[in-house]
């Protein structure tokens, strides 16, 4: 990773545990010494191994996904493409048929 990763990687980490500290110290509603440190660690060892369990399943993929990449997209962006047209042209008709409104 260069170094621009590292740090844009850092920062959205840092907000994240940033969020959901604010969140668990608000619901907790006694907190001790033994509940805070608990709750750092866990943060901590979770912080640290989501990326590099997430290095580590991507480098062990690549190598299978090189080949079939390009079409895995075309097909998501397919279907995201033919859902959109569905919804937006068909669906709307059916949808305002089933609640009784008069398409004229």
């Amino acid at each position: 990773m260069e170094v621009l990763e590292l740090l844009l990687l850092s920062i959205g980490l840092a907000m994240d545990a940033f969020s959901i500290s604010i969140c668990k110290g608000l619901s907790i509603k006694k907190y001790t010494i033994k509940k805070g440190i608990t709750i750092g660690i866990y943060f901590g060892l979770f912080k640290t191994l989501m990326p590099l369990i997430r290095f580590l399943l991507g480098t062990s993929f690549e190598k299978i996904i090189t080949n079939i990449d390009h079409w895995i997209v075309f097909i998501l962006l397919f279907t995201i493409g033919i859902i959109t047209f569905i919804l937006s042209v068909i669906g709307t008709k059916i949808l305002l048929e089933h609640l009784g409104i008069l398409i004229i």
